[in-house]
């Protein structure tokens, strides 16, 4: 990647994520049952809202044929 496109954030945030990925030898369901268990063992309270559905078929521009 370029340099100047770099986010020293996103980079920190990507090993991070790698890490505990790693701890679960990359198993999806196991990184997810790991984040729900941290989610019910937190103290906060966590709100689940329904999906937003779109009201219409998206406005797609065309190109000229």
């Amino acid at each position: 990647r370029n340099d100047a496109m770099r986010d020293p954030i996103v980079e920190e945030l990507h090993a991070v994520r790698r890490e505990h990925a790693a701890k679960f030898n990359f198993d999806v369901k196991a990184i997810a049952a790991d984040l729900a268990r941290r989610r019910d063992d937190s103290r906060f309270t966590y709100v689940e809202l329904p999906p937003k559905r779109a009201e219409g078929p998206a406005a797609v521009p065309r190109l000229p044929a």
